[in-house]
């Protein structure tokens, strides 16, 4: 049994699938200047004395690209620096991270949750101030905040201050740096590429620096966020090299994870190799600037006393678990290289978990100095001082991200993913977000960081792992109060200030019986916008709901609100989805309605066509049913008011034509009288009218339930046998 509708918002060419397959924390104490007992944990070359400080803040670079910068790898290959492995984001977008690189605050403290909220940062609560009240000269270069103009003014804290204004600030030419609030315009000649001048800004500020004078340097550059300008000595630099990329890029079975990972597409491979390839170009000119830094801290005789810190904003996942971006979950976006040159301390691989909200405190409790917040985050001197390991950091990382797109926005047409809290420990990633296909509703993952590094196993829903679900959420409460927010809120809450609200739920209201009446089942299922329909998803002789957006299905199997059985990509905009046995094996499968086509599929999936039937005209509404009893639905179309309907979906010849219903009405298809074969009915304003017969006349039944604005809907919803009606309402 299937139910078309007459509108479909939208909808895959037939084949565009076809590759698819199926404990709590401590609140952390305020930084304080140094003690005897950590003092006394510096290298001899610290002890006693302020090191400089160099912080190195990149954009949007993943992990694998270090490998692909030559001087940071072969620094690492002579054990000069300190490599965190296991290193994450808070927030996995540009401006939350960088707030919270500044001041070790997560973004729900500094207020800086999307790339539209750099204003509610307080620049006298920054990393400048502090460093200065104890003697440092502090220099700013490249990118502060996204948003950032003349308007915001020189910051407090900093001699030098030189940020890139935003206006162009990715495209490395034709930008203006506020030079300690005088503009400069930097054009488009060589000599104007913007890491290179960066660099140079940088290069100057350490010669200027008395040598008997700390210095700390916070260094911005751009190059590695797209469009991936390299600069003109690496143009095509990886044009000839061999890229892999990893097992969970393009991961094919997503069938475990959230609904919104379930909707997207299969990234192409070609078009990966290319991004990564002008990706790792750009950022040979952030590697050239580490080797210029480390040189220049050499030659003026400041290398022994200098602590270099390397760290990216965000994460960009780049087609891992088939999303191309960041503001997501999973490792892809959250996961940041964080490197540290740590004199008298040799380089390795150090496992134990940091994140951004910990360079702050780390970098005043080098300095000797106190934040002028509370921070989140904590020291990692001591775990840089003790190779062996003995020395803990945190028992997790705590993820957030409010929703929407990088701006906060939730509109229809923008890319962007639910919300968010999530823990990351040393072996879990356990996250609880916004399920896009129920209102109101949470859909939760947990993956093994130990032995399913690329996250493609979900095992939040397998029984055997229940407890260390339900310790980690309790954990990640913890965490979640520490910073003053209120875990276990809908996601909604959690929305960015200003945003519109989420689309309107969808309410199911089924009937047992064809008669006017109260609803016997009520439940709300899918969004406003959605095509809803209805058919025996599992095969267990109940029909359940399903819904049609944006060239997604999802069904579910049971008719009750809650996350989808299946989710899965299969149409375009435009088609108008049904759903049948096209097969005779008592199971509904889905299939789509394309000016004039039918394109039938025999399994609820992403894939191609089983079925291609050319039947009808563009402007016909699709209908499917079984005419003839024999165990198989077969295609059908109505026109203004007639209907021409065929027994078989091969070389399909009209069986049944006739007149029922007028223009305007909704076609309705069911087994109003439970003979094994469906005939036809319509909803006309409040009135279900049916027709028992495959032939023109009057209605056999005629009743109002709900309002004119419903839609109508037909199943057999207790599985007595037949079909009965519902309606669908908020549309």
């Amino acid at each position: 049994m299937t139910v078309a509708l007459l509108a479909a918002t939208t909808g895959p060419a037939a084949d565009a699938s076809a590759q698819a397959q199926p404990g709590s924390l401590p609140a952390v104490a305020a930084a304080e200047p140094f003690s005897p007992d950590v003092a006394a944990l510096l290298p001899d070359t610290l002890r006693g004395t302020r090191p400089n400080i160099v912080l190195v803040v990149s954009d949007d670079q993943t992990v694998d690209s270090m490998r692909y910068m030559p001087y940071m790898q072969g620094q690492r290959d002579s054990g000069a620096y300190v490599f965190f492995t296991q290193a994450e984001t808070n927030n996995p977008l540009c401006c939350p991270g960088r707030a919270s690189i500044l001041t070790g605050q997560v973004d729900t403290r500094t207020g800086v949750e999307n790339n539209t909220q750099a204003g509610n940062i307080r620049p006298a609560e920054t990393l400048g101030s502090p460093l200065r009240d104890v003697g440092y000269r502090t220099g700013l270069f490249g990118k502060l905040l996204n948003g950032y103009n003349e308007s915001g003014g020189v910051w407090p804290g900093w001699d030098d201050f030189q940020p890139i204004e935003s206006r162009n600030i990715y495209a490395q030419y034709n930008y203006d740096v506020l030079n300690n609030g005088v503009r400069e315009h930097y054009a488009s000649s060589p000599e104007d590429y913007q890491v290179d001048v960066v660099t140079a800004k940088s290069l100057e500020f350490i010669d200027q620096t008395p040598a008997e004078q700390p210095l700390f340097l916070y260094v911005a550059p751009t190059a590695t966020h797209t469009p991936w300008v390299a600069a003109p000595r690496h143009q095509n630099a990886f044009a000839d090299t061999t890229i892999p990329l990893p097992a969970n890029w393009a991961e094919a079975d997503v069938s475990d994870k959230p609904a919104w990972v379930q909707q997207l597409p299969l990234p192409g491979r070609g078009g990966a190799i290319s991004q990564r390839r002008k990706q790792y170009a750009a950022g040979l000119a952030v590697d050239d600037m580490m080797r210029a830094i480390d040189e220049r801290l050499t030659a003026t005789g400041r290398m022994d006393n200098t602590v270099v810190l390397f760290i990216s904003d965000n994460g960009l996942s780049s087609g891992l678990n088939r999303w191309p971006s960041k503001i997501c979950e999973l490792r892809g976006c959250a996961s940041i290289p964080f490197v540290v040159r740590y004199p008298g301390q040799a380089g390795r691989t150090e496992t134990r978990l940091a994140t951004n909200i910990d360079l702050a405190p780390t970098v005043v409790d080098l300095a000797g100095a106190v934040l002028p917040v509370q921070p989140d985050g904590i020291s990692l001197v001591a775990a840089l001082e003790d190779p062996e390991g003995t020395v803990s950091t945190r028992d997790g990382i705590l993820q957030h991200w409010g929703g929407g797109d990088q701006n906060g926005s939730f509109a229809q047409d923008k890319e962007g993913t639910p919300g968010f809290y999530g823990i990351r420990t040393d072996q879990w990633r356990y996250v609880e977000l916004t399920n896009l296909a129920v209102q109101g509703a949470t859909e939760f993952e947990l993956y093994d960081q130990v032995n399913d590094p690329g996250e493609m196993m979900n095992l939040a829903a397998v029984p055997a792992y229940a407890a260390i679900r339900e310790s980690l959420q309790g954990q990640l409460y913890a965490m979640i109060r520490a910073t003053g927010a209120t875990p276990g809120e809908p996601q909604g809450s959690w929305r960015p200030a200003g945003s519109p609200p989420p689309p309107s739920g969808v309410d199911f209201q089924l009937r047992n019986s064809n008669t006017a009446g109260t609803p016997d089942l009520s439940f709300s299922y899918g969004l406003a916008g959605d095509v809803p329909l209805a058919c025996d998803w599992d095969g267990d002789g109940i029909d359940t709901p399903g819904v049609f957006r944006a060239g997604v299905f999802q069904l579910r199997n049971s008719n009750s609100a809650g996350k989808p059985a299946k989710s899965f990509a299969y149409g375009q905009a435009g088609d108008v989805p049904l759903c049948g046995d096209w097969n005779g094996n008592s199971v509904d499968t889905i299939g789509v309605f394309r000016a004039g086509t039918f394109y039938l599929r025999n399994s609820n999936s992403a894939g191609a066509s089983n079925l291609t039937i050319v039947y009808g005209e563009p402007a016909d509404t699709p209908v499917a049913g079984d005419w003839n009893g024999d165990g198989i639905d077969s295609i059908g179309v109505v026109r203004s008011a007639g209907w021409y309907l065929s027994d078989k979906n091969r070389a399909p010849k009209t069986a049944h034509q006739f007149t029922f219903g007028k223009l305007g009405d909704q076609p309705l298809v069911g087994d109003w009288t439970g003979s094994g074969a469906d005939a036809v009915g319509v909803r006309r304003d409040e009135r279900f009218l049916l027709r028992f017969a495959l032939a023109a006349g009057p209605p056999d039944l005629s009743f109002a339930v709900g309002t004119a604005t419903d839609v109508g809907l037909a199943g057999d919803w207790d599985g007595a046998g037949g079909s009965t009606i519902g309606i669908v309402r908020g549309l």
